[in-house]
């Protein structure tokens, strides 16, 4: 009887430990987990900045090549209201082409936004309002039109609250 005895003690004591290497493996795939958490998260901010960018490059590129480009955006000749950006589109469509992929980049970084660190979410907000306020045609084509979306539509009307009336 003794004997039977000893073999349950062993087989008991050998369950405890591979119970044990079990814990010991979950413990370690929820360490390797994490890591690779945090690694997709850097990844996928990597992703948004280069996103970001690309777009910013080509915009200033843009601009460089031809400066009046964004003269012509902030040309205060006319007021935001008095602009049919539909009708300019086929008038003036350097303008219209310039202005539509600078509000497509500032829809990109609004789109990324929940990607964006905290901390570097004001200055872009203010970055981007500081454009719509100083451009009525950078406004009358978010205003105008239902081609952004509701954040981009908010920082427009914002813009021309705030903008100084002289």
């Amino acid at each position: 009887m003794t004997n039977e005895l000893t073999w349950w003690q062993v087989l008991g004591s050998l369950g405890s430990f591979l119970s044990g290497i079990g814990l010991i493996a979950a413990a370690v795939s929820l360490l390797y987990l994490a890591r690779q958490t945090k690694a997709n998260e850097r990844a996928a901010l990597a992703s948004v900045y280069q996103s970001i960018v690309a777009l910013g490059d080509s915009i200033n590129m843009m601009f460089i090549n031809h400066p009046d480009l964004f003269k012509i955006l902030f040309d205060e000749t006319s007021e935001a209201g008095a602009i049919d950006v539909r009708k300019d589109e086929s008038m003036n469509p350097r303008r219209f082409y310039a202005a539509s992929k600078w509000l497509d980049y500032f829809e990109l970084v609004l789109v990324l936004w929940p990607s964006i660190p905290v901390e570097l979410r004001s200055p872009w907000r203010a970055y981007i309002k500081d454009h719509l306020a100083k451009s009525g045609y950078l406004r009358a084509l978010v205003l105008g039109t239902n081609w952004y979306g509701d954040d981009l539509r908010q920082l427009a009307s914002e813009a021309w609250n705030s903008r100084p009336t002289n």
